[in-house]
């Protein structure tokens, strides 16, 4: 496996670390929560997207996105509508069905099951997250019109295009947010991160530039978060344009940067991050529901408090998401091997 590939699993690795920490509320002990949230919120979902577009190609197999993007969504859609919603009030519901009253209303849950899936719109999607399985799809499908049916290639013309229209959408778009079906602004989003990162991968700009370079980059990137203040990319809410765009591109380059340092010094994190970034995906659909119902727990069966400003949690319910993902692997290696014998 080449270093290039290597680094990518590490920057995936704390993306997806960076996603749990934004869904937990949990930051250990940084007592400026908000700060730390914006800070983020600001680039952690377009870390993904120009990751995913380092290996796009002319071709684009559709298949291969459907079964990779949308069975995952639509599986994890069914959990959290049919499965999680009941689940997580089982701790209080067994405790005193009189204290704690709870009906299972499955035409309301199928109703948006079914809203879910058909409009998949950031205010019908349930469960964390999910948006972006839908949004990542969709960036997919983009490619393949523009790049396997139109023949387009990935130039700095073809970018700052994707780039103004962005913009004029953005800068324009007065539907609500409600009939954002299947995410489509955000995937044209997605697609202009796709394009970035299959250009940056291609030329290889990582070698070019120092490491005093990246931290001129960064504190400049700080001062930007802090006036741009809290985005969210899933409700396409990004307050400036041009600044979101500016710490994105950043703050992808100055962790595709550090890797380096993390690939050279440090072995053990090493290990966990390439871990985590190849099983980011697992982790992704896992981590939501854990955070949601080991908290509910805690709280509503022994009265512990706190639960998301305790560092302790944190690490409890990590290492729960990681164990979880991590005996899915064994098992789903082990019915393979049974498969071939």
């Amino acid at each position: 496996m080449s270093k290039k590939v290597l680094n990518v699993d590490l920057v995936k690795g704390i993306g997806i670390i960076l996603v749990m920490i934004g869904h937990s509320g949990m930051f250990l002990f940084i007592k400026d929560k908000v700060l730390l949230n914006t800070l983020i919120y600001s680039f952690h979902m377009p870390l993904f997207f120009i990751v995913a577009g380092f290996f796009m190609k002319d071709k684009v197999s559709l298949k291969k996105s459907v079964k990779r993007l949308l069975i995952p969504f639509l599986i994890v859609s069914i959990f959290w509508v049919f499965i999680a919603s009941f689940l997580v009030q089982l701790p209080t519901y067994f405790r005193s069905q009189e204290l704690y009253p709870y009906s299972y209303d499955f035409m309301l849950q199928l109703k948006k099951f079914l809203k879910a899936i058909f409009f998949a719109t950031r205010v019908d999607i349930i469960g964390t997250g999910l948006w972006f399985l839908v949004a990542l799809f969709m960036g997919r499908i983009l490619w393949y019109v523009f790049h396997d049916v139109l023949k387009l290639k990935v130039t700095l013309l073809h970018i700052f295009v994707v780039f103004v229209a962005n913009y004029l959408l953005y800068r324009y778009l007065t539907l609500d947010e409600k009939y954002f079906y299947w995410m489509w602004p955000q995937a044209i989003l997605t697609y202009f991160f796709m394009l970035i990162g299959n250009y940056y991968y291609k030329k290889n700009f990582v070698e070019k530039t120092g490491y005093l370079d990246v931290i001129i980059i960064g504190v400049l990137s700080v001062f930007l978060i802090i006036s741009n203040g809290r985005v969210d990319m899933s409700s396409f809410k990004l307050n400036n344009y041009f600044t979101y765009i500016f710490v994105s591109l950043s703050a992808f380059f100055i962790i595709y940067k550090f890797s380096f340092l993390i690939d050279n010094h440090l072995k053990l994190f090493k290990k966990l991050l390439l871990w985590c970034g190849k099983e980011s995906l697992n982790i992704f659909l896992v981590h939501p529901f854990l955070l949601a119902i080991v908290p509910y727990i805690l709280m509503a069966n022994f009265n512990v408090k706190d639960v998301y400003s305790r560092p302790e949690y944190l690490v409890f319910i990590y290492g729960m998401v990681f164990l979880t993902v991590y005996l899915y692997e064994k098992l789903k290696g082990y019915l393979s091997q049974r498969k071939l014998q």
